[in-house]
């Protein structure tokens, strides 16, 4: 047994009893009171009281003048204080203490917790009353309240008592505190300018702070003279003057906020706090009353304070859950918005723990027992359980608590002696249902009883629950008894061999207890346990087992022997094993063993059309995962793109060891499924799944859609998807504001036709998609302007200028910014020249016509009937050059200086005449050839050409030499027929 503070060591084996002891510590600690037992002596209540001073003194100061024919009012209290500031608990109730009967026993257990109690922080002690003072308890108005011994630690508070604020007939409040002068009484006086007694109120508001709600309602303006005593004395700082103006401000302009007006979040026990500001409200003073849920105004008391010149704080710390009404007041009338609803809530709720198990049990523990239980707190809010077991003699056992998981905590203890014990189960200081729990603890004993079975453990509803018991030859009635929520049935099945099968039925869900009796006693380990289950979705009666171990001869010595549980059509659930030797059950018997296939990802099979060839964008598909054959195994399955962004797929679970896996991409591209099976890749996995476009839009073509267009004008082009398959047609045109534009699309056999109206000016963006897939990565554009104008229309090229007989003379016609209309050409000649013109497709056009005889031509190009500028044009058309009647002559092309190279004379009518001069360190050569000639010269010479009359078709050209370095000379016909070359060294200086 442990030492108590102040207890003499007698050493071991040696000393009083534990009765003896208790006594004696009592004895030392109320030496004023003559205690020689545990009955009689306490029935007047003074005793605890006195106890209970001794042990925290302060705490109940007031016992020796306490009547002893109030016996019960006396343990009321004392028992309370020590409840809650001593944490003894009232393993007896009150009742119980003061009457006659009292049960020793009992008595002495309670006493017991009393050694080892400790003092809780904030209790209220306070000095004992003064036995010369005595008064009557009244609530009257200018009453009186409580005997009291002095005003020493009494204050006052609130805006009542200060200097100024009140106003005439507005209810003017404050608070008295008396938390540390103890029991006593109360005297308010209000006394008006006329020195006449004004009414007041005085409530005791029944807090651990002792306070008291004081109020009055002035009718004269001027200053009040208000009394505040205590046991006959002034309060400190009374009297107090207060000002009392004669205009009522305005309660309209007050406004309260903070935490202690929110609807939530105010907690039961915990100080809160709102603010009051007056700015602006004239004249006046701020009175708060909070009703509890019952409607009451004296539980939870207030208290007002001024922090600032236009703002008060109001405290309050409600000890009551629920819905709680503050009403705010100034200067007698309610504030903007009051009254306010505050739900207090609890910060924990030791009503939703619960505690079980067989350290619980009434009967069948024993002394050496490992007793267990387990306490739950889920859905308790915040708070740790703790336990308290007071075993015979008042002595506190030592308790092992170790927490399971986030809930549940389980608790073990080992009984010592046999008796009654006490187990005080509490959450966050408050005891949970059902406790204090009382076990009485039997001998220490041994058995050769084995029991064993699911039964003793668990079961589900209307299933039979089966054990065996083997007595193992031990002599002695068998009995059973079963203990729950349900009536259990009991078959007892004797096998002949001191064994017997016993099987209950239970018929609701819960905790059962278990009582295996031998001569109508628990046996040791007794009773056991059960939690029984609510009916699930697997069948113990259709599993089958067979085999040679099940026989009765299908085991030899030295040999395996094997059997089969088949649970195929039993549905999935633990399966318990049991392998006894000699009806004695083997080491880790029973085995656990869940029965399915051992897990091998290689068994799994992916397939379907969701990861073959054929996948098409926007279009659903699908595939199978088949994991029968792989084991039991979590899937996991996913589905990115090459930038590993995650595609949703849809799993279905079939129930059977397959699923089926819908999705649907909406782009084309290269796809990556993953299956994990039981977190191993799949042999598949990772499968690459090509999606197509589930159309071909590379054989859709635009045609007739113009590069610009008049404004207003009816616009209409055609989109070809013959052979890109079947799917929506979609085209959005966009005004150059950028709102849509409605067009008309009209189905046609080889696809659509559409028609739309430009209304605005600028350029328009033609977005066009099959089957949701774009015809072309950029929308199409055209420009929309005024009408035609064929001034912008432009004609360049050779062909508009020249030409050789025979050969396509060439041009090109830019319409591009003219807008719509018709084009026109026409050649006019010697001759009747073919024309070939080709449309470009970008607003221009290709132009070609044939000349067959030499002469002037006269090309005209019209727009929309109008000559564009330049029209009609002169094209000079000459005949092909013979090269074999060119000669070239002169000393600039000789090698060396002015030197001439002979060339072989031979007459004709188109000729060349090369000619240098020579001036200084440069030379110029003149040469002089057929305006049909195209000469080509190397760099770094400078080309100057002028026309000189030579017969009626030749031109001089003046080439520089500008650096001293040999020149190549290269001529070339119009149909680029190349002349020799002349090497050409400038002269020397």
């Amino acid at each position: 047994m442990p030492m108590w503070e102040g207890e003499e060591d007698f050493g071991e084996g040696k000393g009083p009893t534990p009765k003896q002891r208790l006594l004696h510590w009592i004895q030392s600690r109320v030496p004023d009171l003559p205690i020689t037992n545990f009955t009689a002596d306490w029935n007047d209540g003074r005793a605890v009281g006195a106890l209970v001073d001794a042990v925290a003194p302060g705490l109940c100061p007031d016992w020796q003048d306490w009547n002893p024919t109030d016996s019960l009012q006396n343990a009321s209290e004392a028992m309370g204080l020590a409840d809650d500031w001593l944490n003894v608990r009232q393993l007896i109730r009150p009742e119980e203490l003061v009457s006659p009967n009292m049960d020793e026993q009992s008595m002495m257990t309670y006493l017991s917790q009393y050694p080892n109690a400790k003092l809780k922080q904030g209790a209220p002690l306070r000095p004992r009353t003064n036995p010369n003072s005595s008064g009557d308890v009244t609530s009257k108005k200018g009453g009186r309240m409580c005997d009291v011994v002095s005003g020493i630690g009494v204050r006052a508070y609130g805006p009542g008592i200060e200097p100024s604020g009140p106003v005439v007939g507005a209810p003017a409040n404050f608070t008295v505190e008396t938390f540390s002068a103890g029991k006593g009484q109360v005297d308010v006086a209000i006394e008006n300018p006329h020195g006449e007694a004004e009414p007041v109120d005085i409530r005791f508001n029944k807090d651990r702070n002792l306070t008291y709600s004081v109020s009055y309602t002035p009718k004269l303006e001027g200053n009040h003279n208000v009394s505040v005593k205590f046991a006959g004395r002034e309060i400190p700082k009374s009297p107090y003057t207060v000002l009392v103006e004669g205009h009522a401000g305005d309660a309209s302009k007050v406004t309260a906020s903070g935490p202690g007006l929110q609807p939530e979040g105010v907690m039961i026990n915990r100080p809160t706090y709102f603010d009051i500001s007056t700015k602006d409200a004239g004249r006046g003073g701020p009175e708060v009353i909070i009703l509890d849920p019952a409607g009451n105004k004296n539980t939870v008391p207030v208290k007002l304070r001024q922090i600032s010149p236009d703002v008060w704080r109001c405290e309050y710390v409600s000890p009551i859950t629920g819905l709680h009404s503050v009403n705010i007041f100034f200067a007698g009338k309610p504030i903007p918005n009051s009254p306010c609803g505050v739900r207090v809530a609890p910060v924990f709720d030791a009503k939703k723990v619960r505690a079980s198990g067989r350290g619980l049990q009434p009967c069948g523990v024993r002394v050496k027992d490992e007793a267990t239980f387990k306490i739950y707190t889920e859905g308790a809010g915040e708070g740790t359980p703790e336990v308290n077991i007071i075993g015979p003699g008042g002595v506190k056992e030592p308790v092992k608590m170790h927490k399971v998981n986030g809930t549940t905590y389980e608790v073990i203890y080992n009984p010592r002696k046999e008796g009654r014990y006490v187990v005080m189960v509490s959450f966050a200081g408050q005891e949970i249902p059902r406790s204090p729990f009382e076990v009485s603890v039997g001998p220490y004993k041994e058995t050769l009883i084995k029991a064993y079975g699911p039964g003793l453990v668990g079961g589900v509803v209307n299933y039979p629950a089966l054990f065996t018991v083997e007595t193992n030859g031990e002599t002695g009635a068998l009995g059973f008894s079963i203990e729950g929520p349900s009536q259990a049935k009991i078959d007892c099945h004797d096998n002949g061999d001191g064994s017997a099968d016993v099987r209950y039925y239970p018929t609701a869900p819960g905790e059962y207890a278990v009582h295996i009796l031998c001569d109508s006693e628990d046996i040791p380990k007794s009773p056991y346990v059960a939690q029984v289950l609510p009916n699930t979705d697997y069948y113990p009666d259709k599993v089958e087992c067979y085999g040679k171990g099940l026989e009765k001869d299908g085991a030899m010595k030295g040999k395996p022997t094997e059997f089969t549980v088949d649970t195929r059509k039993a549905g999935s659930a633990p399966l318990d094993v049991q392998v006894n030797y000699g009806g004695v059950a083997t080491k880790n018997s029973p085995y656990r063993v869940y029965v399915s296939e051992p897990l091998n990802a290689s068994n799994v099979h992916v397939f379907g059309p969701g990861v073959e060839k054929g996948v098409k964008s926007n279009l659903p598909t699908h595939f199978n995962v088949d994991c029968r054959e792989a084991g039991q195994g979590d899937i996991q399955i996913s589905l990115t793109n090459e930038k590993g962004v995650e595609v949703p797929l849809k799993i279905v679970d079939n129930e059977d060891g397959t699923f089926t896996v819908d999705y649907v991409v909406q782009q084309p591209g290269t796809y990556f499924i993953k299956v994990l099976y039981g977190g191993v890749k799949t042999p598949q996995s990772p499968i690459s799944v090509t999606v197509q476009p589930h159309v071909d839009v590379s054989k859709i073509k635009v045609d007739g859609l113009e590069p610009t267009a008049p404004v207003n004008s009816l616009q209409q082009f055609r989109v070809i998807t013959h052979g890109a398959g079947k799917a929506d047609f979609a085209v959005a045109i966009t005004s150059p504001s950028g709102s849509k534009v409605k067009a008309h699309v009209i189905p046609t056999h080889e696809g659509f036709l559409v028609n739309f109206t430009p209304t605005e000016l600028g350029e328009y963006l033609l977005s066009i998609s099959f089957g949701g897939e774009p015809v072309s990565p950029t929308p199409y554009r055209f420009t929309c302007m005024h009408g035609s104008d064929p001034t912008k229309v432009h004609a360049t090229g050779p062909g508009l200028e020249r030409g050789v007989v025979g050969n396509p003379a060439e041009f090109c016609i830019d319409t591009r910014g003219a807008g719509q209309g018709g084009l026109g050409v026409t050649v006019e000649g010697p001759c009747e020249a073919a024309i070939n013109c080709r449309d470009n497709g970008d607003g221009t056009c290709s132009v070609a016509y044939l000349p067959t005889e030499i002469g002037d031509y006269s090309i005209n190009i019209t727009f929309n009937d109008h000559h564009i500028p330049g029209s009609p044009f002169q094209a000079l058309v000459v005949p092909e050059a013979d090269l074999k009647k060119i000669k070239v002559s002169g000393n600039g092309i000789q090698p060396h200086g002015n030197a001439i190279i002979p060339m072989a004379p031979e007459s004709c009518r188109s000729s060349a005449f090369l000619h240098l001069d020579s001036e200084g360190p440069s030379s110029t050569i003149h040469l002089l050839f057929p305006s049909w000639w195209v000469i080509g010269f190397r760099e770094p010479l400078r080309v100057h050409i002028y026309s000189t009359k030579f017969c009626s078709y030749d031109w001089k050209t003046v080439l520089k030499i500008t650096r001293a370095s040999p020149v190549l000379l290269q001529t070339l016909s119009p149909t680029g027929i190349q002349f020799p070359g002349l090497l050409l060294s400038p002269p020397g200086p």
